[in-house]
């Protein structure tokens, strides 16, 4: 589990994982998801995290971001809009010229990767999780 920002949390998940759903008890919470054996069978699994389950609680899920930076949901609120609304932050420049990109995609990406989150070099989806309340 990687944090984001102070509401945004990332979980490492199966590349072909799907159904993913945030299981609340009254003390702790899991996440549940199913994921595919080799020959194509689905399975379901139930995830715990330690500490965490605790945590998330008080967290929905937003949606994933696949290998491929593939995006299941809008990530338009969790970006700055920048040069007269016509980009996005770029949260991980490294010079003046690379401080704006053309797409939200990109920016949430560089939100990221800011954070430490190797996106390029991941063989896996990112579940995205908000905290709530």
């Amino acid at each position: 589990m990687m944090k984001i920002t102070d509401k945004l949390l990332a979980i490492l998940m199966p590349n072909k994982s799907v159904n993913h759903k945030i299981v609340k008890f009254k003390t702790h919470a899991v996440i549940n998801y199913t994921d595919f054996l080799r020959d194509g069978s689905p399975y379901n699994i139930s995830t715990n995290y330690g500490d965490w389950n605790v945590e998330l609680l008080k967290y929905k899920i937003v949606g994933t971001i696949s290998k491929y930076k593939e995006f299941d949901f809008d990530c338009e609120n969790y970006v700055e809009k920048v040069m007269n609304e016509q980009h996005y932050q770029n949260y991980n420049y490294k010079s003046v010229i690379e401080r704006w990109v053309k797409t939200k995609e990109e920016s949430f990406i560089s939100l990221i990767q800011s954070k430490g989150i190797p996106v390029d070099k991941l063989n896996m989806k990112l579940l995205i999780l908000e905290k709530h309340g």
